[in-house]
């Protein structure tokens, strides 16, 4: 049982959209509508397979996805896909705390605490679907052990199962 602190059981997605990661170069507000619908269908596959395999606590609770994302726009495409179930951080200044600089926010102290509280939630999820990231891959790979998290362009049947399987699932 991967929830050692007795916190609910969710899933964790990260989508960073920046840079060059889905064939964007430094553009902050374009995104793949595509590669938003890779990182949902993702994380509704541990949503079922994790689903699954807590059935005996509770057969009728739905997990929830938390979203993070470095681009609102893409956030708010994901939560399309399944508003009753997906969470996100409201209202959350976009902060990247290696290249922001103080004057590139409003308040410098309350975006760095947002990403630290956002990185310990997706840190804190069950299994984690992340981007090719180095916030991302630390969520994922940071969390208690053993870890249940797939690289989105990754996540087959066989990863998801293996992943699911970490954490004492048979997926």
């Amino acid at each position: 049982d991967n929830n050692k602190n007795g916190q609910d059981h969710y899933i964790g997605v990260h989508i960073r959209t920046g840079d060059s990661h889905f064939g964007v170069k430094n553009v902050r507000n374009a995104f793949d509508h595509t590669t938003v619908t890779a990182f949902y269908q993702c994380a509704a596959r541990f949503q079922t397979g994790l689903g699954q395999c807590l059935r005996r606590h509770d057969p009728h609770k739905k997990l929830s996805i938390y979203i993070a994302s470095d681009n609102p726009a893409t956030k708010q495409e994901f939560v399309q896909n399944d508003p009753t179930s997906i969470r996100q951080m409201a209202d959350m200044e976009i902060f990247h705390v290696d290249r922001s600089h103080a004057h590139d926010s409003q308040d410098p102290d309350q975006a760095a605490m947002d990403v630290w509280a956002e990185m310990k939630v997706l840190m804190d999820a069950t299994c984690v679907v992340y981007s090719r990231s180095g916030y991302s891959e630390i969520a994922a790979w940071a969390g208690s052990l053993p870890r249940c998290a797939v690289l989105y362009n990754e996540c087959t049947d066989a990863a998801v199962s293996e992943a699911l399987g970490n954490i004492g699932c048979d997926g």
